[in-house]
C-alpha cells in the first residue's frame, strides 16, 4: 500500500468529491435539501491521517493500536490494508466487532458533527484500532467537516416540539481545545455538547 505524493494528492481530491456526494445523500435521507452542506464541505476541512500500526504481539494488553474514539467531522472515509478496525454500537453493551478488511473497500464512519447536525437521529461511530498479530496495518483516514472555526449546530428543520434541540453548537477549533485534557480519559467530544434536558 505504498503511495506516492502525486497519487496521494489525486486520492485526496477524489475522496473529497466522494464525501460531498455521500453527504448530499445523507442529508437528503434526513429530509434536508441535498445541497444543505455542499458549500460548507467544499470550503471546509479535509484532514487526512496516514496511520502505520506495527505488527502486534499476542500478549494480553498489547493489542490496542488506537484507543476508542469517534471522529469530529461529518464523515470519515477510511481505507485499510489489513484487519484491525473494530466498532461498537451505542446499544450493544460495548461489544467490539471486527470490520473485515476488503481490498480496495472504503469504510464510511459518521462523525460527531453529523450527530449534532441530525439532532441525534444519526450517531457517530465509536471505533478503535487493534494491532494485527499477523502483519502491520496501514490505514488512510480522510475526515471531512466544516471550516475550523465554523460552528455546526442542529439543523433547524430537525428541531421541533417532539424533537427538542439536543446539542450545543461547536467547531473543529472547539474540538482541538477539548483534546489535551480529555484524550487520555477516552471521553467523546459529542458527549460534552449534549444539552441537559432535566
Amino acid at each position: 500500500m505504498l503511495i506516492g505524493r502525486k497519487k496521494m494528492g489525486t486520492y485526496a481530491v477524489e475522496i473529497q468529491r466522494l464525501s460531498i456526494q455521500l453527504m448530499g445523500a445523507i442529508v437528503q435521507g434526513l429530509g434536508l435539501c441535498p445541497m444543505h452542506l455542499q458549500e460548507k464541505l467544499g470550503a471546509g476541512l479535509q484532514f487526512m491521517a496516514l496511520n502505520n500500526y506495527p505488527q502486534g504481539s499476542s500478549r494480553a494488553g498489547d493489542t490496542v493500536g488506537l484507543a476508542p474514539h469517534s471522529d469530529i467531522g461529518f464523515i470519515t472515509i477510511l481505507l485499510q490494508s489489513s484487519p484491525g478496525l473494530e466498532v461498537t454500537h451505542h446499544d450493544d453493551g460495548g461489544v467490539w466487532t471486527p470490520v473485515p478488511a476488503i481490498p480496495g473497500a472504503l469504510h464510511v464512519h459518521l462523525g460527531d458533527h453529523l450527530e449534532v447536525l441530525s439532532n441525534g437521529r444519526l450517531r457517530s461511530l465509536l471505533h478503535r484500532a487493534i494491532l494485527n498479530t499477523d502483519e502491520e496495518r496501514i490505514s488512510i483516514a480522510s475526515i471531512h467537516g466544516a471550516a475550523i472555526d465554523e460552528k455546526v449546530g442542529c439543523a433547524e428543520e430537525l428541531v421541533d416540539e417532539r424533537h427538542p434541540r439536543m446539542y450545543r453548537e461547536s467547531s473543529f477549533h472547539d474540538f482541538l481545545d477539548f483534546l489535551p485534557t480529555n484524550v487520555k480519559a477516552y471521553r467523546r467530544f459529542v458527549e460534552t455538547l449534549k444539552i441537559d434536558s432535566a
